[in-house]
């Protein structure tokens, strides 16, 4: 019941303030307004924003999709360096620094004297170890 009465409430509401309006307009109480051209505009509104709203849940699929595709690739790195690290003697720190390193060899946008310097603190070459007994061209690119 009290739910009937807001709603009879809001009707008064509109109604008077249509009358407000028509009388500011010089519009008489029986005389016809055109509202299809109101009407065609919040139907092409809506339809706009319904379109909208579906490319952006396309959107938000792809992007959904293509962060479990990252964490699946960030979870085999992971994986794939604790491995390679360890195969190499370095900690997996280490050998992000050397992965970095040889990406910035590839493009070009290498800060050498940066990097070299990181390498040659961080990376201990273990002279024990079977895979630097004797010098190849990993080393040789770390040494530089």
């Amino acid at each position: 019941m009290e739910q009937i009465n807001r709603q009879a409430s809001k009707l008064e509401d509109v109604c008077d303030e249509n009358t407000k309006l028509r009388r500011a307009a010089g519009i008489g109480d029986k005389d016809k307004v055109d509202i299809k051209d109101v009407r065609m505009q919040k139907e092409a509104q809506i339809t706009q924003l319904r379109s909208l709203n579906a490319l952006l849940e396309r959107q938000v699929a792809d992007l959904e999709e293509e962060r479990r595709k990252l964490r699946m690739e960030m979870k085999f790195r992971a994986k794939y360096h604790g491995q390679v690290a360890l195969e190499l003697g370095l900690t997996p720190e280490q050998l992000l620094l050397l992965e970095q390193y040889v990406e910035g060899l590839k493009h070009g946008t290498l800060e050498e004297a940066r990097l070299v310097d990181q390498l040659s603190k961080r990376v201990r070459v273990r002279c024990s170890s079977p895979f630097f007994a004797r010098p190849s061209a990993m080393t040789m690119v770390m040494v530089r």
